[in-house]
């Protein structure tokens, strides 16, 4: 998955609908992740309670444990023009995990800690993940006559925003699941009170189809006076946390059951979902294949919109 800050706009790639007739259809040890980290309810407990279905469109904002290179900034000094981290090899989307050994949070303690170097007229090391792949990157500073610092040439980012779609909200205990999917680049911290995010609310602006190679988009603006939340797990089949209360469904205004997996079946199916603003919609599909969650991919499923609109 990727999540995309541009301009004003927040852009979530690979979009992730939920299926009505089994958005709760979790494996055991994910539904009890949601209940026991975020309230301390057991599985049995939470399996048999209610929820309201989920649909929403929300905000994500997520802290990172690192930085993502996101651009590159030449560093203006001695008359030319350049960016270091380019010349070495740097690429946007690398994941800067540690500067000199010292592990890293913020964009701030990046730039400190290069500065220093700089300075003290050493090379900074950095620790970069590439798509799972860990490289160790020497790079030399320059001194930056339009800022007075030391500077590598990049512009990177110390947290991950974008636009995701509500799984289920369940009222007693506050706790939400969301996404469907797990949000790369993080820790996997999911212990009780240990937040790692926000949920916000959020209106759709357009959908961009996908095409072969190039998955679709959902574009959309963090929004204000709606749905409020903490994060405090990052799973492989989605986020889960805890909201304020106050959450609806204007598709399904009374709560529902729970879906167990081996109630999923082949067929037509629902899917809710917000096209436009924050009003949520059904439409329809067809469950083409299902596949048994034995891999931590969060891939369960295949299916085919059929729905016109």
């Amino acid at each position: 998955m990727h999540l995309i800050l541009k301009k004003n706009k927040i852009c979530f790639f690979s979009l992730m609908l939920l299926f009505v007739s089994i958005f709760t259809g979790l494996p055991p040890n994910d539904t009890a992740l949601a209940a026991e980290y975020n309230c301390g309810v057991s599985y049995e407990d939470f399996m048999e309670r209610q929820v309201v279905a989920g649909g929403q469109s929300v905000g994500i904002l997520l802290q990172t444990e690192g930085a993502s290179v996101v651009g590159y900034a030449p560093v203006e000094s001695g008359g030319s023009s350049v960016s270091p981290g380019k010349e070495v090899g740097l690429k946007v989307g690398d994941f800067i995990t540690a500067v000199n050994d010292r592990l890293v949070n913020t964009d701030d303690e990046i730039a400190e800690i290069i500065d220093q170097c700089g300075k003290s007229g050493e090379d900074v090391v950095l620790d970069v993940d590439r798509s799972g792949k860990h490289l160790k990157v020497n790079i030399e500073p320059l001194y930056s006559e339009e800022t007075g610092t030391y500077r590598i040439g990049l512009y990177i980012r110390d947290n991950t925003a974008g636009v995701g779609t509500m799984t289920f909200y369940e009222p007693e205990s506050g706790v939400f699941g969301a996404l469907g999917h797990k949000i790369e680049n993080l820790s996997d911290r999911t212990v009780a009170g240990n937040e790692i995010g926000t949920l916000l609310s959020a209106d759709i602006q357009e959908i961009k189809k996908g095409t072969a190679g190039t998955p679709g988009e959902k574009v959309g603006f963090f929004a204000e006076n709606g749905i409020e939340g903490t994060i405090n797990a990052n799973s492989h089949l989605g986020v889960f946390g805890t909201a304020d209360g106050g959450i609806t469904n204007n598709v399904y205004s009374a709560k529902i059951p729970i879906a167990k997996t081996e109630e999923v079946v082949r067929g037509p199916a629902k899917i809710l979902t917000v096209l436009n603003g924050s009003k949520i919609g059904e439409y329809d599909i067809e469950i083409k294949k299902l596949m048994p969650l034995s891999e931590e991919n969060g891939q369960g499923m295949i299916i085919q919109v059929t729905d016109k609109e």
